[in-house]
């Protein structure tokens, strides 16, 4: 806590988390507002949760633009789950732009470190650049990838990605 009060922004990550281990007795809006401090500070990982936290409104007031501000930062450190937040902000979100190019450097920049995935997040992970890559509206839909992707999708049990598939098999395409 010492160190978290100087502004050191590992420490104010950690006490935050140690919420999580039963350590600290903290209030969401606490929580939030530690990770809050070390985001600023550059933390990739605080500023993924603090994407997150806007994203669900856990311990702030939800807002997804503050959210695409926070997860973009760490996506663009390379953090996956951040990669995979943005790339859903991008195509389906209601106040960020959507952007099917951007989107879909995202999506594939969390395929690099797919392993930290688990096997439902790769279902959602496939999903979504099953997605992009059939409703790109800036020229670049691609069927082929985008049954690839349903088909990895459903390999890890994502049931949408099964009718999806199958909605575009009986449709020819």
């Amino acid at each position: 806590l010492k160190a978290a009060k100087r502004g050191l922004a590992e420490a104010q990550f950690f006490y935050a988390g140690l919420n999580y281990l039963g350590i600290a007795n903290l209030e969401p809006e606490e929580v939030f507002k530690w990770r809050l401090k070390a985001a600023q500070q550059g933390h990739r990982t605080a500023q993924f949760m603090v994407g997150q936290s806007y994203f669900t409104g856990e311990g702030t007031t939800q807002n997804e633009e503050l959210a695409y501000q926070y997860l973009s930062r760490a996506a663009d450190s390379r953090h996956p789950q951040a990669c995979m937040y943005c790339g859903f902000l991008l195509m389906k979100g209601k106040e960020t732009p959507h952007d099917f190019k951007q989107a879909r450097r995202y999506l594939m920049g969390a395929l690099f470190d797919e392993e930290k995935f688990s096997t439902e997040d790769k279902g959602i992970l496939y999903r979504l650049l099953a997605d992009v890559n059939f409703f790109a509206d800036d020229g670049t839909q691609d069927i082929p990838q985008c049954k690839l992707f349903l088909r990895k999708a459903i390999r890890c049990g994502n049931d949408s990605a099964r009718e999806a598939l199958k909605d575009l098999e009986e449709r020819g395409l």
